[in-house]
């Protein structure tokens, strides 16, 4: 059975026309800092089956309400992807044997990942975080150079002597970011012991629900088979795979889809509504 968790999503500045609460759970609520996140609290209707499509079940599950997310919250998001991705083997490719030095080096990467320019989303189970997903807009899901030299610093201090084998995995990955407008996502992922719970199936329901509403193609890279045929479920293919420090990599493209008609008259994320960080 699928966790419940509540998702909060970390846009950036802009702005939200506030607007009474819904029936449902619905309402717009400004942030005094211009920072906004979306919060999705999984709430199964009486009687609702289970069986179904996963992305479908937690768009049916789900609830929307616009709250603001701390930055604390986004340094734990840090620390659930860093804890996440220390099976993954283009990390541990880079980093060797993940010890305790290498695994404050995760938590410093993710955590600066979470600040740069897009949208995060974080999945809670009670009072904690347990899962995060992030995702931008191209073209700015490549950096320039005013923001490489920012990040330096911190790359050197997450990765140490692993940065050079770091460069070669980010290098190799920019060349095949796809030249065509798409929502790239990554990183995401859940909380160790919590993985296979369906958190990570509910968090990728938020992104591609956003774009199916958008219109918009989605893309993302992965490094292990099995999340492969998890993304194939959310109408992903693979467009090309290649060997990266040794590890076989996938790069996966999802096509766009037009709006479809929204019976209920509400939609869980309006685009044009939406706002993003600086």
């Amino acid at each position: 059975m699928a966790e419940t968790v509540t998702f909060r999503r970390s846009p950036g500045p802009g702005r939200c026309r506030q607007s009474p609460p819904a029936r449902g759970g619905r309402a717009s609520v400004p942030s005094p800092t211009g920072r906004m996140a979306l919060v999705r609290a999984s709430r199964p209707r009486h009687g609702a089956k289970t069986s179904r499509h996963p992305r479908q079940a937690a768009m049916d599950t789900l609830q929307v309400v616009n709250t603001r997310i701390s930055a604390e919250d986004l340094r734990a998001a840090g620390r659930v992807l860093g804890a996440a991705f220390a099976s993954s083997p283009l990390e541990r490719a880079v980093r060797g044997t993940i010890d305790d030095r290498q695994r404050r080096g995760l938590v410093r990467a993710y955590t600066a990942a979470c600040r740069l320019p897009g949208n995060v989303s974080v999945a809670w189970r009670d009072d904690r975080i347990v899962g995060a997903i992030r995702w931008v807009e191209s073209p700015r899901c490549q950096l320039r150079w005013n923001q490489k030299l920012t990040m330096a610093p911190t790359a050197i201090a997450a990765f140490g002597r692993g940065l050079p084998r770091a460069m070669t995995w980010v290098s190799a990955w920019s060349k095949r970011d796809p030249s065509e407008p798409h929502v790239h996502l990554g990183p995401i992922g859940v909380e160790p012991a919590l993985q296979g719970r369906g958190i990570g199936s509910q968090m990728l329901a938020e992104y591609c629900d956003r774009l199916d509403l958008a219109g918009e193609a989605g893309y993302l890279e992965t490094d292990k088979p099995e999340n492969v045929r998890l993304y194939e479920r959310f109408g992903f293919e693979v467009g090309c795979h290649a060997f990266v420090l040794g590890v076989q990599n996938w790069f996966m493209w999802r096509e766009s889809t037009r709006p479809s008609p929204v019976t209920s008259g509400e939609r869980s994320i309006d685009p044009e509504k939406e706002v993003r960080q600086p």
